[in-house]
């Protein structure tokens, strides 16, 4: 009985520690994707240097959205490196519209992005660091 009472509150006590130590230093970012143009199909990829993450059909949030008529999320964990900034790419290619890319973007760990998808152009926005 004292060894299950000693694992549950080590787990705890853990899991306190882990959930302290990545809020105040995360190792990933969360990039969010609203787009309103009026394209199908529509495949979503973010470029880094040695990473592709892609999003695409049933990934894609496009009902309940009062921002955009499409939503995609990425939450991107980059290489354990110890490197402070990343710098990504944003790709959106559609079935029946012009893929769009924007120009290298830098990026920190922690920090949650915006990328708004309007009229063909990507336009960006940092929300939180």
């Amino acid at each position: 009985m004292k060894v299950l009472i000693a694992f549950i509150v080590g787990c705890v006590i853990g899991g306190f520690c882990t959930y302290v130590i990545n809020t105040i230093n995360p190792d990933f970012f969360t990039i969010r994707i609203l787009d309103d143009d009026e394209c199908s199909d529509p495949v979503y990829a973010i470029e880094m240097k040695n990473q592709l993450l892609t999003v695409s059909g049933e990934q894609i949030q496009t009902e309940f959205n009062a921002i955009a008529d499409k939503e995609a999320f990425f939450f991107v964990m980059p290489p354990l490196d110890g490197s402070e900034e990343y710098t990504y790419k944003v790709h959106a290619k559609y079935s029946d519209c012009k893929e769009i890319v924007t120009s290298e973007r830098i990026v920190k760990r922690g920090w949650v992005l915006y990328e708004s998808i309007r009229n063909g152009e990507i336009t960006h926005k940092i929300r939180a660091r």
